[in-house]
């Protein structure tokens, strides 16, 4: 690998990198007073990453495939180094993550197939408050929530029936009447005995055991339905599907905009130019306990940069322990010279957290 400009002087990568940080943290704080921003932030820190790194690599007059960044061809080997790694690692990552999530966060383990259905996550954007009789239904938490109105005193209030594909278990949150209309619990009618009436289909029955449907049927005689997915008509049905299709769907979002350009940003040209800056007096790579130097202060750098990005408007101190995964990231980008495999790696980490997270409740 070249080295194009020589040393570096310290204020470059790390300028770069307070860069990259400040204009996150910057959209991070955006997003909740501009929903176009909020919708599409994921890509748009992405492009912060990518664009960062393109010009600050330009500006020296390199070439990305010096900083290892060559996306033209994907060499098999670097492909099956990236999948190799995510295999060994899955089942470490499964026990270590189920005695942290049993014992450090005291939740309960509930493995099932049909937890890795899910709702559309459209569905956690929360229609406007009601003003008439009507519904609305959103996500939270992976509940699913109807709110049914009866704001007009003097008329009978309005019914929602709910039609499920296998048997399912409503509950009340506050006021409002339910019942099953059949044995086997597949349509139920909720009715409000207040203005505003929560109902709830939690994501687990009253026995602790994983709810099974696949799709439902929300009707309302007389008043509309409201949800981000689609509004309704009076009398006519909501319909929503709870399926595995988000898994691809994350899978090419934490693959193409969050994988790929936080490694071309972080292990591409941020651990390049710091190798290129921490050499010893035989001009070698610094080592500590077995890996670069560059690669340790990359990875304290990715923890600080995860730690300070606000989620939901807070600071999660429990982020910066991608510290631990980015020494991997780091030690694959130089084993194989190139960001591919560390990215593969990176995306399947990712997969990871989200396939047995929803085990957990």
């Amino acid at each position: 690998m070249t080295e194009p400009g020589g040393k570096p002087r310290w204020r470059e990568p790390l300028g770069v990198f307070a860069l990259a940080l400040g204009a996150i943290i910057a959209l991070s704080l955006l997003s909740p007073l501009v929903p176009l921003l909020a919708q599409n932030l994921v890509a748009i820190v992405g492009l912060v990453f990518f664009a960062l790194a393109h010009l600050a690599i330009r500006r020296i007059g390199a070439s990305p495939a010096d900083f290892g960044i060559d996306l033209d061809r994907l060499p098999r080997r670097q492909i099956l180094f990236g999948l190799g790694v995510s295999a060994i690692v899955f089942p470490l990552f499964a026990l270590g993550n189920h005695l942290w999530e049993r014992h450090a966060l005291e939740r309960d383990f509930h493995p099932s197939l049909h937890n890795l259905r899910q709702w559309s996550p459209s569905l956690e954007l929360r229609p406007p408050e009601l003003q008439q009789d009507g519904a609305r239904v959103w996500l939270q938490r992976r509940t699913l929530f109807v709110e049914v109105a009866h704001l007009t005193p003097d008329t009978s209030p309005p019914t929602l029936i709910a039609r499920a594909d296998h048997p399912t278990h409503w509950q009340t949150v506050g006021s409002g009447s339910l019942r099953p209309t059949d044995d086997d619990r597949h349509t139920w009618e909720l009715t409000p005995t207040a203005p505003l009436s929560r109902f709830s289909l939690p994501p687990l029955d009253p026995h602790a055991r994983p709810q099974t449907l696949t799709s439902i049927e929300l009707s309302l005689n007389g008043a509309p339905i409201t949800s981000a997915l689609q509004n309704v008509d009076a009398g006519q049905p909501l319909r929503l599907k709870r399926g595995l299709s988000w898994l691809l769907l994350w899978a090419l979002t934490h693959l193409l905009l969050v994988a790929l350009p936080e490694e071309v940003f972080y292990r591409g040209y941020l651990q390049t130019r710091l190798a290129q800056r921490l050499r010893d007096e035989h001009d070698q790579p610094r080592q500590f306990l077995g890996l670069s130097l560059a690669n340790w202060l990359t990875s304290a750098l990715f923890a600080l940069g995860h730690l300070l990005v606000p989620v939901g408007g807070a600071i999660i101190a429990s982020r910066a322990a991608v510290f631990f995964p980015s020494l991997i990231f780091g030690w694959m980008r130089e084993r194989s010279g190139s960001i591919i495999a560390p990215t593969i790696f990176h995306a399947c980490a990712n997969m990871m957290v989200l396939i047995v997270s929803v085990h957990y409740f």
